[in-house]
């Protein structure tokens, strides 16, 4: 069993979930596994009723294999901590409950109810993931910003939006004492300095915020500075 349950983590997982996505290859698995136990129940053999036992631990390997890839797409990164806890707290629930209600049917019929309810769950679950998971838009290479170029979607603003940034701009720089309208030349030169170019491969930008705090401080350092300001 820990060879086919290797085998299918490596060898199975990974090429389905590339050509079905992870949601599908997930919810296979539990449709995999839901199956197999069925099959196990209804099988008069010993011996294929162990074969399929051991071939359902594939499914479920193939959806443990996935399932966290799964909830990685379907979550942001401002709540995806939340949705992992709050995920791993129903499965403590369930395997609180699980063995209770396996122990009472056991009870009742030990070779054919905990598997056949284990099943039937199973396939109901992969039904519901299969329904209820949104789709995920796998990125490509056209989303990805190219070599030299800035990170992320280039914005385009209306002319109203560059009128209302340049007046902003212009009573900053008034209420500050800055002479920007005989200086208009070295104003623009410190713009350009001041604000750095994003990392094209950048996540973040950290860095480029810490340059840009950097040169803000040293800005500040220079506010006695007679040819910059006035007097």
């Amino acid at each position: 069993i820990a060879i086919m349950r290797l085998v299918a983590g490596i060898w199975i997982a990974v090429p389905a979930m590339r050509r079905l996505g992870t949601k599908y290859t997930c919810a296979g698995g539990s449709l995999f596994t839901g199956a197999f136990l069925l099959a196990a129940v209804y099988v008069q053999n010993v011996w294929l009723s162990i074969a399929a036992l051991a071939i359902s631990r594939m499914g479920s390997n193939v959806r443990m294999s996935t399932f966290g890839a799964l909830q990685a797409e379907v979550s942001q990164p401002e709540n995806r901590g939340r949705m992992f806890s709050l995920i791993q707290s129903f499965q403590n629930v369930g395997k609180l409950i699980g063995p209770l209600i396996a122990g009472y049917l056991a009870e009742i019929d030990a070779a054919h109810l905990p598997f056949l309810f284990s099943g039937t769950a199973l396939i109901l679950c992969s039904l519901l993931e299969v329904a209820m998971t949104p789709e995920h838009k796998p990125s490509t290479d056209k989303d990805s910003p190219k070599p030299g170029t800035i990170a992320g979607a280039i914005e385009e603003g209306t002319p109203e939006d560059y009128t209302e940034l340049g007046r902003y701009v212009g009573n900053l720089l008034k209420t500050r004492h800055y002479p920007w309208i005989s200086q208009k030349e070295r104003i623009s030169a410190m713009f350009d300095k001041l604000l750095p170019e994003l990392s094209a491969d950048a996540k973040d930008h950290s860095l480029d915020i810490e340059q840009l705090m950097t040169l803000a401080e040293a800005m500040h350092k220079l506010r006695g500075d007679t040819d910059f300001r006035t007097e």
